[in-house]
């Protein structure tokens, strides 16, 4: 979480944005984008509001036989909240849309970096490469040690090579690997039953 955190905090206040995403590039999404988030939106307000009547009576209630629900919930003051949200969203929105309104240059600790030595959020992470126990699993991880993608790609190509140096182009080499493997599914089939 904390990770998360800082690579936000850091795109949205303390970088500049590379040119591909400067304003004048970027576009809207077409209405099949938009379209599943305003379901989804529609539904968590739905559901944060009649959470007792709908959610719970209906989903997760009848799936978990003599559970009742204990707690309370205030429907009408989630709403007001949810509306003053809005409200105060749309003020914000209204604010940012004013012609003649002054823009600055991103803060970043008081000092102008130029776009070419722009610390990405990433670049948050660079200290551990510096702390004492972490920089040894730091390490490890930038030699993919723990990820599972990689080192099943090597274990799948080494297993792939160990056969390859099998695969002689020899007609009778074949022939015998093939009763090797016809013997080991006979023994098998023998000692399974």
């Amino acid at each position: 979480t904390l990770a998360v955190g800082t690579k936000f905090i850091h795109s949205v206040f303390l970088g500049v944005p590379p040119d591909k995403l400067k304003p004048e590039k970027i576009r809207e999404v077409s209405l099949l984008m938009w379209f599943p988030m305003i379901v989804l939106a529609l539904l968590c307000i739905v559901f944060g509001i009649f959470a007792n009547e709908i959610p719970l009576k209906f989903f997760v209630l009848p799936l978990i036989p003599g559970i009742s629900y204990i707690g309370f919930w205030t429907p009408g003051l989630a709403t007001i909240l949810i509306l003053l949200g809005l409200g105060v969203g749309f003020i914000i929105y209204l604010i940012g849309n004013l012609k003649n309104v002054r823009e600055a240059e991103a803060f970043i600790g008081g000092e102008k970096i130029p776009a070419s030595e722009r610390l990405t959020g990433a670049g948050f992470y660079e200290t551990v490469k510096d702390m004492g126990l972490l920089q040894k699993f730091y390490g490890w991880a930038e030699a993919k040690w723990f990820d599972i993608y990689d080192q099943g790609r090597n274990f799948a190509l080494g297993l792939a090579n160990t056969f390859r140096k099998a695969h002689t182009g020899v007609f009778t080499a074949y022939m015998l690997w093939v009763f090797v493997g016809l013997m080991v599914l006979l023994l098998v089939l023998l000692l399974g039953r």
